[in-house]
């Protein structure tokens, strides 16, 4: 039983997911956590730019963590 290493990667301004074997990716298409389906495409893997997992949609962030968002409330307890 093998372990398949998925990856995201860009290759000629287009990104993509694809799967690792011997060396090589193997594009994949359509949603990866959703059953991809390889292409037929293989690449080296020296001739992509690997990219993080994903792409987040939005960022979350507390707006108490610093003084000028506090306005005229107390500092919160540490």
């Amino acid at each position: 039983m093998s372990v398949a290493h998925y990856l995201r990667f860009q290759y000629q301004q287009q990104r993509s997911y694809g799967c690792i074997r011997k060396g090589r990716i193997f594009v994949l298409k359509g949603d990866l956590f959703n059953d991809p389906k390889e292409t037929g495409v293989e690449l080296d893997l020296e001739d992509v730019q690997v990219l993080p997992p994903c792409e987040p949609t939005k960022i979350l962030a507390v707006g108490l963590n610093y003084a000028s968002h506090l306005g005229g409330r107390a500092r919160p307890a540490v």
